[in-house]
């Protein structure tokens, strides 16, 4: 009488066992359905947690910056397209596009392309090793034409060559 007054109630073992085992059917039917506050939580950061993983592995990758005309150029394929005594400026405007810069040399015009290519290096993505050690590498592709007085290519050369960025706290 006074268990039941308090609201107090004894309970063999097996039936603690059934109650248990009811409760948990219904707390992971809750976060399989998500039919609580808790459960829409937890797979809300799970969800968020997704997400900063896949910005974290595929945004990183890589960059480029300058021309892109040059992208799919080679030393080879710019000596198939410019013949230096022949080829005009128009011709090679729309070829590259406009150069990333001009400038005069000796009374002749010179104009300069270039595209960088980098992607992050691995040893970057290790955490906390990232924040010492920080390091792109890629390739870089510059290609200047001179010009001479009348508008008509005089020399022209082309390089790609491997780029290495280094920063971070110890670079």
């Amino acid at each position: 009488m006074l268990n039941s007054a308090i609201g107090l109630e004894f309970v063999s073992h097996s039936n603690l066992r059934a109650k248990n085992l009811v409760l948990r059917k219904s707390y992971e039917k809750i976060i399989l359905t998500g039919n609580s506050n808790k459960g829409i939580f937890k797979m809300r950061k799970i969800k968020s947690v997704v997400i900063v993983l896949c910005l974290l592995i595929f945004i990183p990758g890589c960059a480029s910056v300058g021309n892109e005309s040059l992208k799919r150029e080679t030393e080879f394929s710019v000596g198939q397209k410019i013949v230096a005594g022949k080829t005009t400026k128009n011709e090679i405007r729309l070829m590259f596009n406009s150069p990333i810069s001009v400038s005069f040399n000796g009374g002749f015009e010179v104009w300069k392309y270039e595209l960088s290519k980098m992607s992050i290096d691995a040893i970057s993505l290790v955490p906390i090793v990232g924040l010492f050690v920080n390091s792109y590498s890629g390739t870089k592709k510059e290609l200047n034409i001179l010009f001479d007085e009348n508008g008509i290519v005089k020399k022209y050369a082309m390089s790609e060559s491997p780029v290495k960025v280094k920063s971070g706290l110890l670079p």
